[in-house]
C-alpha cells in the first residue's frame, strides 16, 4: 500500500534547464536541488507521471522548483 500523493497546484519556480542528450531525471535533481532522489519533484513541477518523461526530448525545457526549504 503507498500513500496517494496529490500534485500541487502551483509551484515555485527556481530556474528552467534545457535538456541536453543524455541527462536523466536524476542527474536534473542532482544539479539543481543537490540531492538526485528529488526527481519527483521536477516530475511534479512539469505534471508527469514518469519521470523519465523530462529528459526524453532533447531542447525541452523543464521547470525547476526551488529547492525544500527555500520557502515559496
Amino acid at each position: 500500500y503507498v500513500t496517494r500523493r496529490f500534485m500541487p497546484r502551483s509551484v515555485a519556480v527556481a530556474a528552467e534547464h534545457l535538456v541536453r542528450s543524455g541527462e536523466r531525471p536524476d542527474g536534473l535533481a542532482a544539479l539543481h536541488l543537490g540531492d538526485p532522489l528529488l526527481y519527483w519533484r521536477i516530475a511534479d513541477a512539469n505534471a508527469v507521471i514518469d519521470p523519465h518523461e523530462l529528459s526524453d526530448t532533447v531542447g525541452a525545457r523543464v521547470v525547476i522548483p526551488l529547492p525544500p526549504g527555500m520557502g515559496g
